[in-house]
């Protein structure tokens, strides 16, 4: 392993644990129906318990990434 993957392994790392504890608090909160029924009231489309994991966010991300960049190339949109 290199230096910068060490560096990129850490970096990432410490991301998981607060994710996780934001993930987990989240999901309890969704769970309750008064809350629920607020934020639906608000227009949040609110996920199957099943699609509201990590993974799932994660793969929902990778499926945007898919979508918009190829979009995003080919307006000629780009950031500084």
């Amino acid at each position: 392993m290199t230096v910068s993957t060490a560096r990129r392994n850490a970096f990432a790392f410490s991301f998981v644990l607060p994710w996780r504890r934001v993930n987990s608090a989240l999901d309890q909160a969704i769970r309750d129906e008064t809350v629920a029924k607020r934020l639906s009231e608000l227009g949040a489309d609110l996920p199957a318990p099943r699609r509201r994991t990590p993974q799932a966010l994660g793969q929902l991300v990778r499926t945007e990434i898919g979508k918009w960049v190829p979009l995003i190339e080919a307006a000629g949109v780009g950031g500084n």
